[in-house]
């Protein structure tokens, strides 16, 4: 596999990165509504210039550099992009000679925390192109450092600066750049041995807001947060405050991506000192009932005393109650409201599960409805949303494809989707992955092939086999008479 698809991989995530940081802001997307401009078009056309451009830096055009924006383009071409055939150079340039409308909308607005995430984003794709022939030439360097110097005009003109250094070194950057790991991270992961809490809350939430999709709950996850800093800051000032609850209720399909929230909820609280220890403890029906009279509660208290100082997660919390026989269910219940409310300060429950079903759970219970009285629905993902996702699983484990796989994949995805009755999102995505890595696998074994390119390429036949294997394995339910 070429170093350029590799490559197109990482600057699709990183345009898709962008896309959503920029997204989750309703006055930016309104002002790009209001002029009838496609935010991910922009962005695209954006990286296809920057492309164009630094690949022609050293005043030649490579192989991996010319296949790096052919590939690129084929990534984006649902965009109408107006590509030249001819002076393609001239037209970057004079894409390039003011900043894209998404990048004054960022800084003009100055959306936090994401807008460092999105200007990394825009060096790392910078470094990335140049990067791509493994030739850093003085011609490339000295172009990157004055494009990211107009960068940091542009921050220096709206009294904003980077939070980190614009100017590292080119040799340096460039080593640690050229074959950068995807995670899309513009900071380090915590060690547990950073400077202070504050530190910590920007890294998790620099996490959240690097989930794919799930822009409702992002805001919603933010209004709590905000919710938990102003009612410090007021009683640290002696001002009143009434009580709040922090239990919340999980509600959506499968691989919405509850679970995943609920762990980075558990360090942000952390960081934020409402819990002492910020860790996260799952259960389910399974987890809090016992077989016989007695032993339930005795059992919910133990997963209980493991979450103390941290979160209680129910999955499938409704499979509690239902049944009017299911003394069992109720005593979990009973014993995990009376823990609440003896140990408010050092615990918080989070039950997850069906929409309609959590609404039927909460409902069942005068208790349920006074303590979670905090809703935050997680939607499914759209087919370009579930791609992305599979793409970075991709990209993170190493394995690579060309356009036409890439197409099949997505419309592979997008036919599970609407064919499966069982589909579980990011859950089912990740079968997927699974199944063609597998089927990669096999190939690869009888075919006897062992270089680095064979056992990194997925070809159509991997995906075909496993699409195919995924039909036979789920045939469609069969209508009753």
């Amino acid at each position: 596999m070429s170093k350029s698809i590799r490559t197109t991989h990482k600057l699709a995530i990183s345009t898709f990165a962008i896309a959503r940081q920029i997204a989750g802001n309703n006055d930016i997307k309104r002002s790009f509504d209001d002029l009838g401009i496609n935010i991910l078009q922009n962005i695209s056309q954006y990286v296809c210039a920057l492309t164009v451009y630094f690949s022609n830096k050293d005043g030649e055009l490579s192989k991996e550099e010319e296949s790096l924006i052919i590939n690129y383009l084929s990534t984006v071409q649902g965009l109408d992009i107006d590509f030249p055939k001819r002076n393609q150079l001239k037209w970057a340039e004079e894409i390039l000679l003011k900043h894209p409308l998404f990048l004054k909308s960022v800084v003009m607005h100055d959306i936090g925390c994401e807008t460092m995430a999105i200007l990394w984003h825009i060096r790392h794709i910078i470094l990335t192109i140049i990067a791509v022939d493994e030739d850093f030439s003085d011609a490339e360097i000295k172009e990157v450092r004055l494009y990211l110097q107009s960068l940091q005009a542009l921050l220096d003109s709206k009294n904003l600066s980077w939070s980190f250094d614009i100017l590292d070194s080119p040799p340096q950057i460039l080593e640690k750049f050229s074959d950068l790991s995807t995670e899309s991270s513009y900071v380090e992961k915590p060690d547990g041995n950073s400077k202070n809490n504050g530190e910590d809350l920007e890294i998790y939430l620099k996490q959240l807001n690097d989930l794919v999709g799930l822009s409702d709950v992002k805001q919603e996850v933010t209004a709590l947060i905000n919710l938990v800093k102003i009612r410090q800051l007021r009683i640290s000032r002696g001002m009143k405050m009434p009580d709040t609850t922090l239990h919340m209720v999980f509600s959506g399909s499968s691989g919405t991506g509850k679970t995943t929230v609920a762990r980075l909820l558990g360090s942000i609280y952390k960081a934020l000192g409402v819990l002492a220890k910020g860790h996260v403890v799952e259960v389910d029906r399974s987890g809090l009932v016992a077989g016989y009279v007695g032993q339930t509660a005795i059992k919910t208290m133990d997963a209980l005393k493991k979450a103390h100082g941290g979160i209680l997660f129910i999955d499938e919390a409704y499979t509690l109650v239902g049944k009017k026989e299911d003394n069992f269910g109720q005593e979990a219940i009973d014993t995990v409201l009376k823990y609440m409310e003896d140990n408010r300060d050092d615990i918080i429950v989070i039950v997850a599960g069906y929409v309609e079903q959590m609404k039927s759970f909460v409902l069942s219970n005068p208790g349920l409805q006074s303590r979670f009285n905090k809703y935050i629905n997680f939607a499914d993902y759209s087919v370009t949303e579930l791609y992305e996702i599979y793409l970075r699983m991709s990209v993170n484990q190493e394995y690579y494809y060309n356009q036409e796989v890439a197409h099949s994949i997505y419309d592979g995805i997008e036919k599970t989707k609407t064919n499966d009755t069982h589909f579980a999102n990011a859950r089912t995505v990740r079968n997927i992955f699974e199944s063609i890595i597998t089927q990669h696998a096999n190939r690869i074994a009888s075919e006897g092939h062992s270089d680095n390119d064979s056992l990194c390429t997925i070809d159509m036949k991997d995906v075909e086999a496993a699409f195919l294997e995924s039909a036979l394995s789920n045939p469609p339910d069969i209508p009753k008479n």
